[in-house]
């Protein structure tokens, strides 16, 4: 594990962290505006939590693809569900990269999409 002390000289912020090299991603309330302000899964607005789809157990990734807003029952499905979970994005296996696994996100119903890491964004799946 790494320290990493970065500040964001613009805003003055001190974003400094503790985690694998991946640094610190953008705060929850962007995820859950990336997200609509509403549970991926299912569309609930009704306590959202945001979810790490690499456990944090597996070292502390906070980038944008690794982040993704659930309610709480969701959030427990995917949780007491790991192997339908991981088949559908919502849960990424340590070894895979979150950036790379698509999940079917409730705003876009044409297809899968990847979570992207630059300005929190997403993009359609061309897989």
């Amino acid at each position: 594990m790494t320290l990493n002390r970065k500040r964001d000289y613009e805003s003055g912020v001190d974003v400094s962290s503790v985690f694998d090299g991946r640094g610190a991603g953008p705060s929850d309330t962007e995820i859950k505006e990336r997200d609509g302000n509403q549970c991926a899964r299912d569309g609930s607005i009704h306590d959202l939590h945001v979810h790490h789809r690499v456990p944090r157990s597996g070292g502390r990734d906070e980038r944008a693809s690794n982040r993704i807003t659930l309610c709480a029952f969701c959030h427990r499905w995917v949780h007491h569900n790991p192997q339908a979970a991981t088949g559908e994005g919502w849960v990424v296996l340590r070894t895979s990269d979150p950036a790379l696994i698509p999940v079917n996100h409730v705003l876009w119903p044409a297809g899968p999409v990847l979570l992207t890491d630059e300005h929190a964004g997403i993009e359609i799946w061309q897989g």
